[in-house]
């Protein structure tokens, strides 16, 4: 069941439903607690960041501009299940999520136990629904384990939750300057990290190979799975 938001919920501004966690070499040895990715060497240099694609930027979009970037280390992959499960045994951290007893899960990956409740959604977007006892541990709500998706990257982390997970690794978030220069791959005012051809490569049925996670199928009603997916893939299932 679900029932329309009415009331405002405690919720932190800084709380993300899904956050892809990288971090940036700080200044110790990043070898020092359990990372299951690999970390690789950037080299900076100028690169034009923003959107050159959209005719539609807003005003509060970052205008397209050339700007340099230092050296640095960063992930290859987000953080995942497994990798933030040994930094919360490690040191016993607590989520905001769980600090606040709920957060929103898609309508569609809401499990059966956890829609047994009377759950709140927002109006303008009611295909996300306030789950209570959802976390990074039980993704779904009620029934759903992490434990299950290990390599799938870790969710329901906010922006202090991220910073806590980096900070013990002796590193930190990359800046968002950082983020796009390694995504991009090399390339400047291109669409995707490969270019700007469509997410999918030539090919039918079975044979038809894609390039990233996205949805596929009426957003947020159906899915047709034709990456392997319903939301979320294990960290490594697509090429850099």
């Amino acid at each position: 069941m679900k029932q329309t938001l009415k009331k405002k919920l405690n919720f932190p501004c800084s709380f993300l439903v899904l956050l892809g966690l990288f971090c940036h070499f700080s200044t110790a040895r990043a070898e020092e607690v359990p990372y299951y990715g690999k970390i690789v060497q950037i080299k900076g240099g100028e690169f034009f960041m923003g959107n050159s694609k959209d005719t539609k930027l807003t005003h509060e979009s970052l205008q397209p501009q050339r700007v340099k970037v230092s050296d640095f280390l960063i992930d290859t992959t987000v953080a995942s299940n497994k990798d933030f499960e040994e930094f919360v045994k490690q040191t016993g951290y607590v989520t905001e999520s769980e600090n606040y007893a709920w957060s929103f899960v898609l309508d569609l990956q809401t499990t059966d136990e956890a829609k047994e409740e009377e759950l709140q959604s927002i109006k303008d977007a009611p295909h996300w629904l306030a789950v209570p006892g959802a976390y990074w541990a039980v993704p779904n709500g009620k029934g759903s384990s992490a434990s299950d998706i290990p390599h799938h990257p870790a969710v329901h982390l906010s922006y202090n939750d991220a910073s806590a997970y980096c900070k013990w690794r002796k590193m930190r978030l990359p800046t968002e300057t950082e983020w796009e220069f390694a995504a991009r791959g090399g390339l400047e005012r291109k669409k995707y990290p490969w270019g700007d051809t469509p997410p999918t490569e030539a090919g039918e049925g079975r044979l038809k190979k894609w390039k990233m996670n996205v949805w596929q199928g009426e957003f947020p009603e159906k899915n047709t799975k034709a990456d392997g997916f319903v939301t979320t893939a294990p960290v490594n299932s697509f090429e850099p």
